[in-house]
């Protein structure tokens, strides 16, 4: 098959347009990227530490994107985020007024009873609950605390039914 000239010219002409137009796009996308990059370098490098996205990026990757709008929605709203504490599954989940948790420690193991029931009457003061440990259930320290968190646990004691149905919550 013998192309003539001119046919010749046009698919020359034609090659060479599509050649032109495909790394003309090229360089079009280069120089958008490099805006791009450059826009937003500028930005990280200049921009306040408080408006900072590189900042952003720093903090949640310590403390947890979660933690950083809750502590935005109480700056906003100048109140503690009325969240239950457990799992949001929960068919009645521990909603205290204080959303703090006195720790762990077991009676008889880490503390005596004096000692608990005092934690338990300042977890109640101060609208907080109190975790019972891995110790042994103490009737004084449930009858002292407003919410209570029975620890369940690898040990032989608490886990009488009479002793779990107390608890307002159950640890796992």
């Amino acid at each position: 098959m013998e192309m003539s000239k001119s046919e010749l010219g046009r698919l020359a002409s034609r090659l060479g347009a599509s050649l032109l137009a495909k790394f003309g796009a090229v360089w079009v996308m280069r120089f958008v990227g490099q805006q791009a990059t450059r826009w937003a370098m500028t930005r990280v490098m200049t921009d306040d530490y408080d408006e900072n996205l590189a900042e952003f990026y720093s903090a949640s990757k310590r403390v947890g994107v979660q933690n950083i709008i809750e502590a935005n929605l109480r700056a906003e709203k100048g109140a503690a985020i009325a969240r239950p504490l457990g799992s949001p599954r929960a068919k009645r989940p521990l909603k205290v007024q204080t959303p703090i948790i006195v720790a762990a420690m077991a009676y008889g193991e880490a503390l005596s009873a004096k000692v608990k029931v005092a934690l338990a009457k300042g977890a109640t003061l101060g609208g907080a609950a109190i975790n019972g440990g891995e110790g042994p259930f103490l009737p004084a320290e449930r009858l002292a605390a407003r919410h209570y968190i029975l620890q369940y646990n690898r040990a032989t004691w608490g886990k009488a039914l009479e002793e779990l149905v107390q608890a307002d919550a159950i640890e796992i």
